[in-house]
């Protein structure tokens, strides 16, 4: 997880307001929340913009391009999910309507249900 996020951030201009960590995964991510998440980087009030249903926080999730050192430190497992814990006071938490939003695709049974 670190490497692939750290692999992508090389990508990030030194211009860019900010960048969204989404994994491949997640077919049912709608252009809906992706906006909203642009829309709440624009606004330069928080480091984190989050999607949030109910009690659950899911991906993709952006970030203030400040954050791109902090991201250098992350190894293994760690990722986008690790920062929004670390930095959860400066987090917007953008409400989504369905937890499907949040459903991946890790092995086969995944595809069945």
């Amino acid at each position: 997880m670190a490497s692939s996020i750290k692999t992508g951030l090389k990508k990030i201009s030194k211009n860019d307001k900010g960048f969204i960590v989404a994994q491949s995964d997640m077919p049912f991510v709608k252009q809906s929340d992706i906006n909203k998440i642009c829309r709440s980087i624009n606004s330069k009030r928080f480091l984190i913009h989050a999607l949030k249903y109910k009690n659950r926080v899911g991906n993709p999730i952006g970030f203030d391009s400040s954050l791109i050192k902090k991201f250098k430190n992350i190894r293994g497992q760690f990722g986008a999910k690790f920062m929004v814990k670390r930095l959860k006071n400066r987090t917007n938490f953008i409400k989504t309507k369905s937890i499907k939003s949040f459903k991946d695709f890790d092995k086969a049974s995944d595809f069945r249900s």
